[in-house]
Parts: structure tokens; C-alpha cells; sequence
């Protein structure tokens, strides 16, 4: 990825990101963690994705942490 998951770019779209999930249901910090989580754990999430870039599970995980943890 050309920005790493804790810069502010990377920041901006997984705030984005959290508002849009917003649409569905409230999620606490614990609960984006854990989204965040499977989609680099899960099988299916994570082969999903890979296919458009090999590095985006583990990118996107690191990115929701860091996110989840600079709000604190």
C-alpha cells in the first residue's frame, strides 16, 4: 500500500468507512475491532480480498486498530 495504515489518508477513509457502517447499526470500538479482525482472519473475507491486493486483510485489520486506538 502506498500509505501506511497509520497515516492520516488511511485514517480519514476508515473513519469514512466507520460512519458509513453506522447506516446498518451502531458499533462500538470493540465491535469495529473485532469487523476488523475478521476480515483478516476469515477465510472468506480474507480470500475476498486478496484477490485485488494480497496485503489488504492485514493492511485494512492494522488500519482499524490504529484507528480504534489513536480515538482513545
Amino acid at each position: 500500500m502506498p500509505k501506511g495504515y497509520d497515516s492520516k489518508e488511511v485514517r480519514e477513509l476508515v473513519a469514512k468507512w466507520r460512519n458509513w457502517l453506522e447506516n446498518f447499526s451502531h458499533y462500538s470500538d470493540e465491535a469495529v475491532l473485532g469487523l476488523g479482525q475478521t476480515y483478516s482472519r476469515h477465510p472468506d473475507f480474507a480470500n475476498f480480498s486478496q484477490k485485488y491486493d494480497a496485503d489488504f486483510p492485514e493492511f485494512f485489520t492494522k488500519a482499524i486498530e490504529y484507528y480504534c486506538a489513536s480515538k482513545k
